[in-house]
């Protein structure tokens, strides 16, 4: 049995509404994050979604929840994941079971203040995508080789992302 069908539908769908309608292509999220006690726990808020993001006891958390690195390599491997599936009935790909596995580098002395000279997040990523499949190989090389140049989040994570922060001061009484 196929597996991303009602994706690849949407997909589909997808393409004609922004054909027809350019300006329906473009959207805003927010995304907000607070934390919860004295600890690491930390409530994120998406588009009416709660997850909650936590870290391991070194860092202050109580490991009970993902931690924000954890999210990345996740949003990677969900996003290629459902990219194939979207993608394979244009290449002609029937895919039974997808799996992407992502795997992170980290040096965690930086973001605990000790090394200036280290990068606080990853020095790398690395995925791997099992794909279960009867169908021809250089079909499936060429569906995977479009999902992952179409991928959102592929793309934030190799793409120079222009980041600003901003700040306010809240003040008591």
């Amino acid at each position: 049995m196929a597996v991303g069908t009602r994706l690849a539908e949407a997909a589909k769908r997808a393409r004609e509404i922004f054909r027809q309608r350019p300006a329906a292509r473009r959207v805003n999220a927010i995304t907000s994050a607070q934390l919860s006690g004295d600890g690491a726990a930390t409530v994120v808020r998406m588009r009416g979604h709660n997850v909650v993001v936590d870290g391991p006891p070194s860092t202050g958390g109580d490991d009970v929840d993902p931690t924000p690195g954890d999210l990345i390599c996740g949003a990677l491997g969900a996003c290629l994941t459902m990219n194939y599936a979207k993608h394979a009935p244009t290449f002609g790909v029937e895919l039974t079971e997808i799996t992407v596995n992502v795997e992170s580098d980290v040096d965690l002395g930086s973001s605990a203040g000790l090394d200036v000279d280290t990068p606080p997040g990853f020095s790398a990523l690395r995925f791997e995508a099992m794909l279960t499949t009867d169908s021809p190989e250089d079909r499936v090389r060429e569906l995977v080789e479009f999902a992952e140049a179409h991928s959102p989040s592929l793309d934030d994570l190799t793409r120079g992302l222009s980041v600003e922060g901003g700040l306010t001061i809240n003040r008591l009484g």
